[in-house]
């Protein structure tokens, strides 16, 4: 059990955050995280902790196929290369995070058409608090299966990393996908499991 919880939620408090979250997902408290206009996005900005793994991968690899892509930390330090585990990791999947450099959050300058993507609610609480009037979503929303809660793999075991990667690949490829059927106004909702 205790290998099935590391390679799939990263740790036992990763286990309980994500469920938690799920949870809190599923009575309604992440509704406006839900809905996107994608008809309307023209950059998308990835938000993580310190920008070293998940988001500089996200951005990585959103980049492959859309140009118009950045990331930032919310307690990054300027300048950081991303994390080895992330870079071996991104590697693996063909996305390459050598020269990645953290950026700090603080250093994000609003520009029409943004939508801020955080991997985690309370980072998407704290950005919504900082900028208002831009639309703010969660990635792993947008992964199959959806998830509200994308465990920081930092510090974690290389399964992990590889999981965290694949949800993150599995979201940025249905936010590609979204983006460029966007042409009908309707939103699109992210379904959670």
């Amino acid at each position: 059990m205790g290998n099935v919880i590391q390679n799939k939620y990263g740790s036992k408090s990763g286990l309980i955050l994500s469920v938690l979250h799920y949870g809190l997902d599923n009575f309604g408290a992440y509704r406006a995280f839900h809905h996107v206009q994608w008809n309307e996005v023209r950059r998308l900005i990835y938000i993580c902790h310190g920008n070293i793994c998940r988001s500089a991968y996200a951005d990585a690899l959103t980049r492959i196929k859309y140009p118009n892509v950045t990331s930032y930390g919310l307690a990054a330090t300027r300048g950081n290369v991303a994390n080895a585990a992330a870079i071996k990791t991104a590697e693996k999947l063909g996305v390459d995070l050598k020269a990645h450099r953290a950026q700090p959050f603080s250093d994000y300058c609003v520009q029409s058409g943004d939508l801020l993507i955080a991997m985690e609610p309370g980072q998407a609480r704290n950005v919504r608090k900082t900028v208002q009037n831009i639309p703010v979503t969660l990635l792993g929303l947008w992964a199959a299966p959806g998830t509200p809660y994308l465990h920081d793999p930092y510090g974690l075991s290389t399964e992990y990393f590889s999981h965290c990667f694949q949800r993150i690949d599995s979201a940025v490829t249905a936010i590609l996908t979204m983006m460029q059927h966007s042409s009908e106004p309707a939103a699109i909702q992210a379904v959670s499991d």
